[in-house]
């Protein structure tokens, strides 16, 4: 079984560091992301390191504040570009009442997402309903 151990060795350090390259493009400390996952800077530093790997709950929050997929984290997936919004929809996004700080990435890379795919389809954005008789 060395060759397996090896495998989850790499494993370890090839997901430490996406996570760590993740972190520092976007400027952030250890602390900063720690803070975010509500763990301390030394399991950060550990996952980074590869001495320990995240949980899935820790994995999948990790995707969120840092704005990828689980997939692209455990390294299934290309790299996503980053999502860079207009500052309409990002003052819109801050002022969604119930969703958490954590989870406005999911969120812009759901409409992000849309909007590509409605690019892409070539299909004129949908007319506004028009307003009915009485209404």
């Amino acid at each position: 079984m060395p060759g397996r151990r090896h495998e989850g060795r790499k494993f370890g350090r090839d997901l430490g560091r996406r996570i760590q390259g993740l972190r520092e493009s976007r400027g952030w400390t250890q602390e900063r992301l720690a803070e975010a996952l509500g763990i301390t800077k030394s399991i950060v530093s550990r996952y980074e390191g590869g001495a320990i790997s995240p949980g899935a709950k820790t994995l999948t929050l990790l995707g969120s504040v840092l704005g990828v997929s689980v997939d692209y984290l455990l390294g299934a997936a290309l790299p996503e570009r980053p999502i860079r919004l207009d500052d309409d929809l990002s003052a819109v996004l801050k002022e969604v009442p119930g969703v958490p700080r954590l989870h406005r990435n999911s969120l812009a890379r759901l409409i992000r997402s849309f909007l590509d795919h409605l690019q892409r389809s070539g299909k004129p954005e949908p007319a506004a309903p028009a307003a009915r008789p009485g209404a």
